[in-house]
């Protein structure tokens, strides 16, 4: 698909380099330069640049906060699909995202929710368990955890709250940082989060590939996804329903109910077979029983 800024190659059999490449060639004879936003696949990075001279290639920053949200999940997540992030490893989370988009907002709720934490923690721990039996010890470990799982809970729930704030028709979105701001967050990220081995590779990646992932930073004309699915979705802070979308048709059809929900719409016009419904209903609640 071919359009004003973005080229993305949903539609191809393969993504192998040979492939790819036939694609630019094809591409050339209607452009001969191009800017392109791709997932940071490296067969796709070398098509591209073997094809085209003096190509800009920007990584999706969607793809990007995917892959920091796989590996949170895969060292430290737990509960049904290790969807669940502790607390304090939330924020390290949402400090990456937030080199890029602003979510100063979040990180300063979960931040205090940490602080509140630590607090009650203390105040626990000042216990003097010195008599405690083997059983009250175990059970006094079993009692931080369950503390600790409670605010866990307490962090959903706000991020739940601000994902719903966001989709709302007038609701705060997320803007995009300048360069210079994005240099400086990722040295607050390093510095005041330690991130799990997998997390830190992809930190280590982004510094690597900086340029790659920063054009759109100092180019407007380059979005900072690679589809306009992933931008709404990128703006909405949602990482997982985007790929529940299996095509542009689900994609409106979703709108479309949300849009509904949002201005309580009635599901079904007012009409004759609305008047059937309510008559064979009523016959069943007077009926039904008999």
């Amino acid at each position: 698909m071919l359009t004003t800024h973005v080229y993305y190659d949903n539609l191809h059999s393969d993504r192998t380099e040979e492939t790819t490449i036939s694609i630019c060639q094809e591409i050339k004879k209607v452009l001969k330069k191009i800017k392109v936003v791709i997932d940071g696949n490296i067969a796709s990075r070398n098509a591209y640049d073997t094809v085209f001279e003096d190509i800009i290639i920007q990584y999706c920053l969607f793809h990007f906060a995917k892959n920091v949200r796989e590996a949170y999940s895969d060292e430290v997540g737990y509960g049904k699909g290790r969807s669940i992030l502790p607390l304090q490893h939330l924020i390290g989370f949402f400090s990456i995202l937030n080199i890029f988009f602003d979510h100063d907002r979040e990180i300063i709720e979960l931040r205090r929710l940490q602080n509140e934490l630590n607090e009650n923690i203390d105040r626990i721990n000042r216990i003097d368990k010195s008599e405690y039996s083997e059983e009250e010890k175990q059970r006094y470990i079993e009692y931080i955890e369950d503390f600790n799982e409670k605010y866990d809970k307490k962090a959903r729930k706000y991020l739940t709250r601000i994902k719903k704030i966001r989709r709302r028709k007038n609701g705060i979105k997320l803007t995009l940082r300048t360069e210079e701001q994005a240099v400086e967050l990722l040295k607050d990220a390093e510095t005041y989060n330690v991130f799990p081995t997998k997390v830190q590779k992809q930190v280590n990646r982004l510094k690597k590939n900086w340029e790659n992932f920063t054009h759109c930073l100092r180019d407007n004309t380059i979005p900072p996804t690679s589809n306009k699915v992933e931008q709404y979705y990128a703006l909405t802070l949602n990482w997982i329903e985007k790929n529940n979308l299996q095509s542009k048709k689900q994609f409106y059809q979703k709108q479309k109910f949300n849009l509904i929900k949002r201005y309580k719409l009635p599901l079904i016009k007012e009409g004759i077979f609305l008047d059937f419904l309510r008559a064979t209903f009523t016959m069943l609640l007077t009926f039904g029983k008999t």
